[in-house]
C-alpha cells in the first residue's frame, strides 16, 4: 500500500489533467482526499507520540504490569486508526485507478 506521505500531489495533479475523462472538480475532490489524509496521518502520529510517552511514565510509576496492559490497549486503539486510514487509501488509489484507465 502506498503511503499517502509519498504521493507527489502535483504529478498526480499534471497527470490527470492530461487524462481523458477526468473533470477538475473530480481531481481537485481527489487531491484533496488525499491531503485530507496526510493530515490525518500526521494528526494520529502525533497522538500515538503522545500515548506512548504517557504510557512510557505510566509503565515507570506502575513498576511495570499496568504500563503493558495500558501499552497493549493503547496500540489496539492505534491499530484500528491505522486500519481505517488504509482503508480510505486504498479506496482513494482504486478510485485514481478507474481514472486512470
Amino acid at each position: 500500500m502506498t503511503d499517502p506521505a509519498d504521493i507527489d500531489l502535483g504529478a498526480v495533479r499534471n497527470w490527470l489533467d492530461g487524462s481523458v475523462g477526468a473533470g477538475p472538480n473530480y481531481v481537485e475532490k481527489l487531491l484533496a482526499a488525499v491531503e485530507a489524509l496526510r493530515e490525518t496521518n500526521a494528526r494520529l502520529n502525533r497522538r500515538c507520540q503522545t500515548a506512548e510517552a504517557g504510557i512510557a511514565e505510566k509503565v515507570v510509576e506502575s513498576g511495570g504490569a499496568r504500563g503493558r496492559n495500558l501499552d497493549r490497549a493503547a496500540w489496539a486503539l492505534y491499530e484500528e486508526d491505522i486500519e481505517e486510514l488504509r482503508g480510505r487509501v486504498e479506496k482513494l488509489e482504486h478510485e485514481l485507478a478507474g481514472v486512470r484507465q
